[in-house]
């Protein structure tokens, strides 16, 4: 049994700063964004937890609130010339 799910990669957030209360519970608004996530999920995360064992995911999917909420109140915990993203919503 994996300990992977769609919910540990929107929801990352939670157990690090579990105070924070998002509008929009930091759900993606695209459908290419929520099959990229089933997808990188599937193809990727779960496929390495099974190699290697138990997997914590220490972050995931960042909406737009959450990205803004975290450059305010957490932004030595991100390294934008780093990170990795296998998708983006896009905004107006």
């Amino acid at each position: 049994m994996n300990n992977i799910n769609t919910s540990n990669i929107i929801n990352w957030y939670q157990k690090r700063h579990p105070d924070w209360q998002l509008d929009n519970n930091n759900d993606p608004i695209a459908n290419e964004t929520k099959r990229t996530i089933d997808d990188y999920k599937t193809q990727i995360l779960i496929p390495i937890e099974q190699h290697f064992g138990l997997t914590t995911i220490t972050y995931g999917f960042t909406s737009f609130e959450l990205y803004k909420k975290v450059q305010k109140l957490s932004p030595q915990h991100t390294a934008p010339t780093l990170d990795q993203h296998t998708s983006h919503e896009v905004n107006s």
